[in-house]
């Protein structure tokens, strides 16, 4: 008759925001306090108990995504981004203050994040990064400066890139 949903977490100091796991023994979900001071939130669940682990900083994570136990990504507020090794946290340097709304690995030498400047309209709204297994760098986007859309989700099939967000819809071969 349905599924049978029921609270997992409650009483939390501030608001999950994305969830990506790797099976049903490693699920991961990210969030932060949304600029009230707070360190980010991220939650690990091993099939068993959920564990808050510590990445430091307050900037919320928008987005996680990985490829394995031990490639994880997490994207957030003015342009952080955060890999999880499988043994411990680094921050790696986006080369932007947008914030990263959507990250999507395909190996750990190929992921995408994209994000925008909220109530900025001006503001570098179209930002495509991609990781080559060194770095993240700008990907450029067909959009004139007045017409920049902020991009908020990116995903993959194959070769095929897919970025969705505010008036915009891209696909991109990377092959």
């Amino acid at each position: 008759a349905g599924a049978q949903w029921r609270p997992v977490l409650t009483d939390l100091d501030g608001a999950l925001l994305s969830v990506w796991g790797t099976s049903e023994r490693d699920v991961w979900a990210v969030g932060g306090a949304l600029g009230n001071g707070f360190d980010a939130l991220v939650l690990r669940f091993d099939g068993t108990v959920w564990r808050r682990l510590a990445p430091g900083k307050a900037e919320t994570f928008w987005w996680v995504h990985g490829t394995s136990t031990s490639d994880v990504w997490l994207v957030g507020e003015k342009g952080r981004i955060t890999h999880w090794d499988g043994a411990a946290f680094t921050e790696v340097a986006s080369g932007t203050d947008a914030t990263l709304y959507g990250v999507w690995a395909a190996a750990p030498d190929d992921a995408w994040a994209v994000g925008g400047t909220p109530d900025q309209p001006n503001a570098t709204n179209d930002v495509v990064l991609h990781w080559d297994g060194t770095s993240w760098t700008q990907r450029e986007v067909p959009y004139a400066a007045d017409r920049r859309p902020r991009f908020h989700t990116v995903t993959a099939a194959g070769d095929d890139v897919w970025i969705g967000g505010v008036n915009a819809f891209l696909r991109s071969n990377h092959a």
